[in-house]
């Protein structure tokens, strides 16, 4: 830095790109999904990181966290199989050294893997959760990610059965592809 030349402080924003440019890419991720048994809901959970996408036919339960991040859940009911992404960032958002399967790449992925198991578009149930506005400044990534799903599914002719998405409030998501189910737990965070 050059003498009498002040350094700009980093907005929360750019604090949060930095954050989200130093999370492994996709391919250096784990391919085999991290389940655990849970006793108490009898089934198999499985957690869905930042930029994953998870899609299976079995009886198992999606989970993740989300604050500004977008999942999108989607199953088809004729055929039992089910999944979810975890969106951070739509294309056009994204850092350079960004999730490889992150932005709306993702959702097709997502799409697609859902209806390999068999089955139409039309017949898919699609609900969005997230989006919640949880970090402070004047740019609003959560509305930002919100907005570019449902752009991504309407240009697709595909509605939107179910949401819970906005607000200053994180969520935790549990979701139950063979039944659909979602279950939010609101997170309240201070300073929001």
């Amino acid at each position: 830095m050059e003498a009498g030349t002040a350094r700009r402080p980093r907005s929360a924003i750019e604090e949060a790109l930095r954050a989200i440019a130093a999370l492994p890419r996709a391919a250096d991720l784990p391919q085999a999904p991290r389940r655990f048994r849970d006793d108490g809901l009898g089934a198999w959970v499985v957690p869905v990181l930042p930029g994953e996408v998870y899609v299976t036919d079995q009886r198992e339960h999606l989970m993740t966290v989300l604050g500004s991040c977008v999942s999108t859940c989607v199953r088809n009911p004729a055929t039992g199989a089910g999944g979810m992404n975890h969106l951070v960032l739509p294309d056009a958002q994204r850092p350079v050294r960004a999730l490889a399967c992150d932005g709306l790449a993702s959702l097709d992925r997502l799409l697609d893997r859902v209806l390999a198991y068999g089955g139409r578009a039309e017949q898919l149930e699609i609900k969005v959760f997230g989006g919640g506005r949880v970090i402070g400044g004047h740019t609003d990534i959560g509305r930002t990610n919100v907005a570019a799903v449902h752009d991504y599914l309407a240009s697709r002719g595909l509605a939107i059965a179910g949401s819970d998405v906005g607000g200053g409030v994180a969520r935790r998501l549990r979701y139950e592809p063979h039944t659909g189910r979602a279950v939010i737990r609101r997170i309240v965070l201070q300073g929001t």
